[in-house]
This record gives structure tokens, C-alpha cells and sequence, in this order.
């Protein structure tokens, strides 16, 4: 088991977010489409008999596994969330794991790696992070959410470590669910899929390459030969075209450049995307 929060690291990780609030925020605005601005509250303790009726509610909770543990973030839904975040179609629900994936980057010191995150709806804040058993001296940070214009805020609330991190919402409780029919020993149908759900499961682990093209060109092989340092290269292409991601050399998704923090990224637009090819030269 690995458990690389601990009390000791606590202050390095309310550093870590207090410095990059711009990057916060700006994830946040992506996701909702929002304008606000996110400052640095107070920090302290998880009480979740004290904790505001805000967070008592619905809304949504960001979880970042560290380890065996997660950070988790209660979004209420007076931020405003959007109608679409308990329903989201797959352009939210990319939406939504692009914040959680986002906020790891910028809320966790160099030396603690980021697992799995995702964001997803629950009924009550309070009762998600109950949910995964935050620890007995679990630590809180407030981010409090401005409007640019300062006529209104709301507070997100970070809590750390949790020990039983999920990711994803609860599922329906037993007695609305369809119960699953018995299968027979002797069922040929039982097999197959229990392996297919293995091998699916075994491919989900295999690395894979991602690179992003930038742009390409042809050049004759003696201006490549006089490239030295200070030359300038120009490409036939507009800085607001979408780059091309490509996962083992082979075409996957298109999407924009932005800025996390102070990493370069990638927000998919388009996936499954296939290069345009160019018409006849000659019409028939």
C-alpha cells in the first residue's frame, strides 16, 4: 500500500494550490464556461458536522488519487453549475475529467504523481467525502470563486487525504435496479464474456506512445543544411488550427494548445478525426 499524503506533506500542498490559483480558475472556466476567479481561504481541519449547508448539498466532487488516496474537491451546485452536470453527454463528461486531470496538475507538489481523477455529480458533498473515508486529521483548504467584478462568490472545499477514493457516482440502490438473472453452470454465454471483460481489462494497462504535431513542411535538403541557432522557420499554418494527437504514429483526435499552470496541454475538440484530403486537381 502506498500512502504518499501524510501530515508532514500538508503544507507543501496548500503552497503548491495558493500558487497556482490562476490555474485553477482557469480550468474552471473551461469546464463551465464561466468568467470568475478563484482566491486562497482559510484551511484547517475536516469537520463535517460544521462544514457549510453549501456543501451539505448537491453538486459535484473532483477526486485525484495519489497513491492508495485521493484529494477530493466539493463543487457545490450554487457556483453555478450547469444543467448538463448530472446528466453529462460525452463532450461534458470530457469536460469534466479535463478539470479533475487539470487541478492535479496544479494542486500537487513535483514530488507526489497523480493516478486516476475524474469529477462527477452527488447528491450531498459531505456525504460523497464520507464516502471515501477521509482520515482522522484529514486537512481542508477553501477556494473561494469571485466574479471578476467581485458581486458574488462561492467557496469550493479541498479536502485531503482520503483513504477509500471512488470515481465515480453511486450506483442505483438495489431495489431500482434490474437484479441480474442466475447463470446456469452448464450456460455457454457465461465464459466468453468474464474473459473478454479480463482481456479488456489487461489491455486497459498497456503504455502507449501520444505525441502532437505542431506543423510540417517540406524543405530542400541545403536550407536544412544551413539551419543554425537563431534561424527562423515558418510553417503554412495558422497559429488557431487544431493539432493533430497521435497515439502510436497514428492519427486519434485533434484539439487547441492552452496553457496548465506553467505545462503546455492539449483540449480535445474532435476525436476519431481524419485528415482531409484535397479534392481532383482536374474536374471531370
Amino acid at each position: 500500500m502506498s500512502h504518499p499524503l501524510t501530515e508532514q506533506n500538508i503544507e507543501a500542498i496548500l503552497e503548491r494550490c495558493q500558487e497556482t490559483l490562476a490555474g485553477l480558475a482557469e480550468s474552471l472556466n473551461q469546464c463551465f464556461d464561466l468568467s470568475v476567479q478563484i482566491e486562497a481561504g482559510e484551511s484547517g481541519c475536516w469537520l463535517p458536522d460544521e462544514a457549510a449547508s453549501e456543501f451539505q448539498g448537491p453538486g459535484a466532487v473532483a477526486v485525484i488519487a495519489v497513491g492508495d488516496q485521493a484529494l477530493g474537491v466539493i463543487i457545490p451546485a450554487g457556483l453555478p453549475l450547469p444543467g448538463w452536470y448530472t446528466r453529462p453527454g460525452e463532450n461534458e463528461k470530457s469536460r469534466l475529467d479535463t478539470l479533475a486531470m487539470e487541478w492535479s496538475l496544479n494542486m500537487l507538489p513535483e514530488e507526489l504523481e497523480a493516478g486516476q481523477t475524474a469529477t462527477f455529480s452527488v447528491p450531498s458533498g459531505v456525504m460523497a467525502i464520507a464516502r471515501m473515508q477521509p482520515e482522522d486529521w484529514a486537512a481542508t483548504l477553501d477556494l473561494i470563486v469571485r466574479r471578476p467584478d467581485g458581486s458574488s462568490s462561492t467557496t469550493l472545499k479541498l479536502v485531503w487525504p482520503l483513504t477509500a477514493p471512488v470515481f465515480a457516482g453511486e450506483a442505483p440502490p438495489p431495489a431500482a435496479a434490474e437484479k441480474p438473472r442466475p447463470a446456469s453452470p452448464a450456460s455457454p454465454a457465461a465464459a466468453p464474456t468474464d474473459k473478454s471483460s479480463g482481456r479488456i481489462g489487461r489491455l486497459s494497462s498497456v503504455p502507449v506512445q501520444i505525441s502532437v504535431l505542431l506543423a510540417e513542411k517540406r524543405i530542400p535538403m541545403g536550407q536544412m543544411l544551413s539551419i543554425t541557432p537563431g534561424a527562423l522557420i515558418t510553417f503554412n499554418k495558422s497559429c488557431e488550427d487544431l493539432l493533430d494527437l497521435y497515439v502510436n504514429n497514428s492519427l486519434y483526435c485533434r484539439g487547441e494548445a492552452v496553457k496548465i499552470g506553467e505545462n503546455f496541454g492539449i483540449k480535445i475538440n474532435q476525436v476519431g478525426a481524419v485528415r482531409v484530403r484535397p479534392g481532383k486537381v482536374i474536374d471531370t
